[in-house]
């Protein structure tokens, strides 16, 4: 009796379906983050106050209130348009921990680790990318924010437009 209690619990002391609800809660709760990030950034509005600007109205518009209008205001200050992908990335770290447990497959550090590099890869040239195609209306800075505006129109300069395009579509793809 004993073996079958010990085949049944994991190596941080917990049962199976302890670890699978777990596993479900994380999804659960990174799926809820993801779509709460996703409507403080859709309900953005630029006369809300946060860190580029001091409004004096106490009014804010944003959906998710006061810390969705800093939130928004951070994201599309440093990241543009492609802010939205953050709401990707919540998700989908949730969903490499749910199914963890249906691979039976424990994901290492360097899983992690090549994940984020890839994310950061499309983060950066997507920034990059929308400063130089995008009208920046609405924004504070350009369309990719400062790390498009940064990157992109340091890359323009060396590269001209075509080839600081076709170096940030070839980028992601190889990462």
């Amino acid at each position: 009796m004993a073996k079958a209690r010990k085949s049944t619990q994991s190596a941080a002391g917990l049962s199976a379906q302890v670890h699978r609800a777990l596993r479900e809660g994380a999804l659960y709760v990174f799926g809820a983050l993801a779509f709460i990030l996703w409507f403080a950034l859709f309900t953005y509005d630029p006369a809300d106050p946060g860190f580029s600007q001091a409004t004096v109205g106490t009014d804010v518009q944003n959906g998710v209130g006061r810390v969705g209008a800093l939130v928004a205001d951070l994201l599309f200050n440093f990241f543009g348009r492609p802010a939205y992908l953050f709401t990707v990335m919540v998700f989908y770290l949730g969903w490499m921990l749910y199914r963890e447990q249906k691979t039976q497959q424990a994901l290492t550090r360097m899983d992690f680790a090549l994940r984020f590099g890839g994310f950061l890869a499309t983060l950066i040239t997507s920034c990059a990318l929308s400063t130089l195609h995008f009208s920046p209306v609405e924004f504070n800075e350009t369309a990719g924010g400062i790390v498009g505006q940064v990157v992109g129109n340091s890359l323009e300069s060396v590269m001209k437009l075509l080839g600081a395009s076709t170096l940030l579509f070839m980028l992601p793809g190889s990462a």
